[in-house]
């Protein structure tokens, strides 16, 4: 008997209301066994063949299944073997090809019924990761925005809704350059082709202003770092960005404060500096007008000290460091002061300077400057007598965390007997003074004229 494509379909039709039904009812199982029992003769009837029962039955079984939670798999399954077996018991005439077939079915059916857990499990895992990579990208204070390699926006977290203004709906899928200003956005997508080029976890930008741009058109200043992550897709590029506005102002507000302070603290070196200046001058004017040597000695020596401190104030006052001196031009203007003062023949004594780019505070360079003017002013008045010709040296140099001061002459020398750590000599005495003040040492080596070494730690 040949049979049709219509009874075919009708009978896998049968087939899986009673299968359904044998396999939902938890009572009168009975009957949809009978039921099927009435199914296998009718197979036989039709000529419907064994291995056609066996892939209609998994067909319907697997349809079923895929109704059900995964824990309920295996006891189905061996309910619905129950089923087939009485389906295909009037085969048993053929009992080899008959249990091949069984058992052939079987191993498919738990091979698939595997592979379904499998599955299952795999995108529960997969779900769950992605629930908690979620999770993290909504609860971080940035706004989070992940692009592909085209630039089109495919996920934004609820920070970026807040920062920029739009809706989620209206940012999936556009251009990232929405969210840039007109006057950067042509240049925008050769830098993001620079990152897929090369992709490497960076801030965007740095050293940069960066502005962003709000729906309502309104441009504010960011900070971005952007990040490659690999997707099932393909390569993504997730960038973190912050609002700097409040940071923006609170700079603004700083430098003014800065500003402020600066012309104050200039307005101080400047009154400093006059007031020391007018002293100079008494002092000067005082020695012009003093007859006495010894007395015009000390009062030129006195204007020296005072104008050492002058110049500091007067180059801070004109320098844009107000915290640090430099250092080689400090002591080429003291030096040449000097000189002036004590009506020095620069014929006959040779000045040479050996001085390194050093920066001091006020703190470390007024007692320096003032050990140098003593050490230099002493060596004016007393190491050339008579008139005679003669060399002083000044050398200041850093060496590792030091600065070394030597100051030389060729002149006669300082006396053997003079201890300049124990003298009655107020400029001997305050050198020593100075030198502790800065906490260094310092040294007299006496031989073909005089030479002091001073080391003190570099501030």
């Amino acid at each position: 008997m040949n049979k049709s494509p219509d009874d075919f379909y009708i009978f896998k039709k049968q087939y899986s209301e009673i299968l359904e039904n044998f396999l939902d009812d938890e009572v009168d199982s009975e009957i949809y066994l009978n039921e099927g029992n009435k199914l296998g003769r009718l197979a036989i009837a039709k000529d419907i063949g064994i291995l056609n029962v066996a892939a209609i039955h998994q067909d319907c079984l697997i349809t079923y299944l895929e109704k059900l939670e995964t824990n309920e798999h295996l006891k189905v399954y061996k309910k619905a073997c129950i089923f087939l077996e009485e389906i295909l018991a009037l085969y048993q005439m053929i009992a080899t090809p008959f249990r091949e077939a069984i058992n052939s079915m079987n191993q498919r059916a738990l091979e698939f019924v595997g592979k379904i857990h499998a599955l299952q499990d795999s995108l529960a895992e997969t779900k769950l990761g992605v629930e908690r990579f979620r999770k993290i990208l909504e609860a971080t204070p940035d706004a989070i925005i992940m692009i592909d390699l085209n630039g089109k926006i495919i996920f934004i977290n609820v920070q970026t809704v807040k920062l920029f203004g739009y809706e989620e709906q209206e940012l999936i899928g556009q251009k990232v350059e929405i969210l840039i200003p007109e006057p950067y956005r042509s240049k925008h997508p050769e830098h993001r082709r620079n990152f897929f080029a090369e992709p490497r976890s960076r801030p965007m930008g740095s050293g940069m202003d960066l502005f962003g741009q709000r729906k309502n058109l309104e441009i504010f200043p960011i900070e971005i770092s952007i990040s490659p992550f690999e997707t099932k897709d393909g390569m993504v590029g997730l960038a973190s960005i912050r609002d700097v506005s409040d940071r923006k102002l609170a700079m603004i507000e700083l430098q003014k404060s800065l500003k402020e302070k600066e012309a104050l603290l200039r307005e101080v070196y400047h009154r400093v500096k006059n007031n020391l200046q007018v002293v100079t001058s008494l002092l000067k004017l005082q020695a012009e007008a003093t007859q006495e040597p010894s007395a015009q000695h000390v009062l030129l020596e006195s204007s020296a000290r005072i104008k050492s401190m002058a110049l500091i104030h007067e180059m801070l006052y004109q320098s844009e460091n107000l915290a640090n001196i430099v250092m080689e031009t400090y002591i080429n203007k003291l030096l040449k002061y000097l000189f002036v003062i004590y009506a020095v023949d620069q014929n006959k004594i040779n000045l040479t300077t050996n001085i390194d780019d050093i920066l001091l505070n006020i703190d470390t360079a007024i007692p320096c400057g003032l050990i140098m003017s003593e050490i230099v002013s002493n060596a004016l008045k007393h190491a050339f007598p008579e008139n005679k010709s003669g060399e002083i040296k000044l050398s200041l140099k850093k060496q590792e965390n030091n600065i070394v001061l030597v100051i030389s002459d060729d002149g006669i020398g300082i006396p053997e007997n003079i201890d300049i750590k124990n003298t009655s000599s107020l400029g001997m005495r305050l050198i020593h003074n100075l030198a502790k003040q800065l906490g260094g040492d310092i040294v007299l080596e006496n031989g073909k004229g005089t030479t002091f070494k001073l080391v003190f730690v570099a501030s």
